[in-house]
C-alpha cells in the first residue's frame, strides 16, 4: 500500500510539470531572459528563435517569446506562441488569462461558435493531465484489471464483486486511453494556423483572381484542410471555408 501512495505521488506530480522537448541551451536562455527582464524585446527574441530553431520547445520559452511579441505590440504573433504553450500545458491558467487579454484587446477577432458542452466537458477533462500521464494511468488501470483476474485464478467462477471491479477498471482503462489520444491530438496535430499577416482575404479558390468570401483579421485562428502549391484551403471558427496564401499564417 505504502509503494501505491507514493507512485500515485509521483504521477500525480509529474502531471503538473511543464513538459519540454529537446536540450537547451542554458547560457543562450539565461541571456535571453535578461534581454526579456530589461524589456529589450527584440535581442530576447532573437536568441528566443534561435533556441528554438535548434528543435527546442518547452511552456516557459513559448510563453516568453508571447510576451516579448506582446510587448512589441505584435498582437498576432503573442497569440501564436500562447497558442504553442497551451499546446505544452493545456490546464495552465495563467497562460489562458494572459491570452484571453491578447484577445480582448483585438475585438475584431471572432471567439466562434461555443462548442457543445458535452464537448466542453471532454474537452475540460482531458487537459487534467498530459499525455504522458494519461498513457501512464492507462497502463495502470489496465494492470489493475490484470491483477484482478489473476486473483481469480484457478477461475471456476468469478463473483459479482470481482466483475464489478474488472469492469469498472476496464472502463478507466479505456477511458484513459480515449484521453491520451486526444492529448496526444492536441500536442501534435499541426491542422490549426494563427493568421500573422495583415490585410488577409479569404478566397473562393487556391488564386488571387477568386471571388473574395470575407477579411481575416490578424490573429485570427483557422483550421487547414488541405494545401495546394502555395496556397492553403482553411475553415475559419464560424464554419466558413476558403483559401489563404500558405505564408499568410503560421501553424501552432
Amino acid at each position: 500500500m505504502k509503494r501505491l501512495f507514493l507512485y500515485f505521488s509521483f504521477v500525480f506530480s509529474v502531471a503538473f510539470v511543464s513538459p519540454s522537448i529537446g536540450s537547451p541551451n542554458e547560457t543562450m536562455i539565461k541571456s535571453a531572459q535578461d534581454f526579456l527582464s530589461s524589456k529589450d524585446y527584440p535581442k530576447a527574441l532573437e536568441l528566443y528563435h534561435t533556441i528554438e530553431s535548434e528543435q527546442y520547445q518547452s511552456t516557459e520559452l513559448y510563453k516568453n517569446m508571447a510576451i516579448a511579441y506582446a510587448g512589441l505590440n505584435n498582437d498576432a504573433l503573442a497569440i501564436l506562441y500562447y497558442e504553442k504553450a497551451l499546446k505544452l500545458s493545456p490546464n495552465n491558467s495563467s497562460l489562458k488569462s494572459d491570452l484571453d487579454i491578447i484577445v480582448k484587446r483585438n475585438p475584431e477577432l471572432d471567439e466562434g461558435v461555443p462548442p457543445f458542452i458535452l464537448l466542453k466537458v471532454w474537452q475540460s477533462f482531458t487537459t487534467l493531465f498530459n499525455l504522458t500521464i494519461w498513457s501512464v494511468l492507462s497502463l495502470l488501470f489496465f494492470g489493475l484489471a490484470g491483477f484482478v483476474l489473476y486473483k481469480q485464478l484457478p477461475m471456476p467462477g468469478m463473483t459479482k464483486k470481482s466483475y464489478t471491479y474488472l469492469g469498472i477498471a476496464l472502463t478507466l482503462a479505456f477511458l484513459c486511453i480515449l484521453a491520451s489520444n486526444s492529448a496526444y491530438q492536441r500536442q501534435y496535430n499541426q491542422s490549426q494556423m494563427i493568421i500573422t499577416e495583415t490585410a488577409v482575404v479569404l478566397k473562393t479558390g487556391p488564386d488571387a483572381e477568386s471571388p473574395d468570401i470575407e477579411k481575416l483579421p490578424s490573429g485570427s485562428k483557422v483550421v487547414v484542410n488541405e494545401q495546394i502549391g502555395d496556397w492553403v484551403q482553411v475553415h475559419t471558427t464560424l464554419g466558413d471555408v476558403g483559401w489563404i496564401k500558405v505564408d499568410q499564417g503560421q501553424k501552432i
